[in-house]
């Protein structure tokens, strides 16, 4: 019977020896399963951040330029900011040849799964004479800088010509020397050049707003 109870005993001790070896294996695992994971979204937070900034850009973009080429093609007539006159008007300042209408101009805050962020979104009109450019703006260096360029398509259109920006002498899509010309040739009502200008912030209650992305595209549309 003593040999039994010393045999109980110590197999006894073995199966907690085993389950205390079991438990520990297990914690370890746990840990550093935690760790593993912790270290992996600390260091994909970058690129996840990264991702989502550019897609929320990007739909801003494509949304405005959509709601610019369905309206122009609707209307049969390319649309131009209030006021525009290509040949004669003063442009004064950038809001001159920005768009005000909702649609083409907001400042709106969205949550992407990165926290809150603040979207601008602002088009400016492309096709403008810059022998208009007021004296004031032209010596404004921080003012030129919002300005977009004037573009213009130049030869003829029906061949599919290069796209020129104004007063640049640059190689067209067709492989010759051009030089823009002032594109004043260009019927207003059917041709429009457009920039959107889609600017991210990310938003602080303590700091504010910090510009975290700023994209732009520019593209022409000619009606028939």
């Amino acid at each position: 019977m003593k040999n039994r109870a010393g045999i109980f005993r110590r197999r006894r001790g073995a199966v907690l020896v085993m389950a205390l070896v079991v438990v520990l294996t297990g914690a370890t695992c746990a840990a550093l399963l935690f760790e593993i994971t912790f270290r992996f979204s600390r260091v994909s937070q970058p690129q996840r951040n990264v991702y989502v900034n550019h897609t929320t850009v990007l739909d801003a973009i494509q949304t405005a330029k959509g709601y610019i080429l369905d309206t122009n093609s609707a209307d049969g007539v390319a649309m131009h900011p209030p006021g525009f006159d290509y040949d004669n008007k003063p442009i004064k300042s950038p809001s001159d040849l920005r768009f005000p209408n909702s649609e083409l101009s907001s400042d709106r805050k969205v949550g992407s799964g990165v926290g809150l962020q603040r979207v601008m979104v602002q088009v400016y009109d492309a096709f403008y004479n810059a022998d208009n450019l007021d004296a004031g703006l032209l010596n404004d260096p921080n003012r030129m800088k919002e300005l977009p360029p004037p573009i213009a398509i130049m030869g003829d259109m029906s061949s599919g010509p290069g796209l020129q920006r104004e007063g640049e002498k640059t190689i067209s899509d067709t492989g010759g020397n051009d030089s823009a010309g002032s594109g004043a040739a260009l019927d207003p009502e059917k041709y429009g050049a457009y920039l959107v200008r889609v600017l991210l912030y990310d938003v602080d209650g303590n700091s504010g707003s910090k510009l975290v992305r700023m994209a732009e595209e520019a593209f022409v549309q000619v009606l028939e």
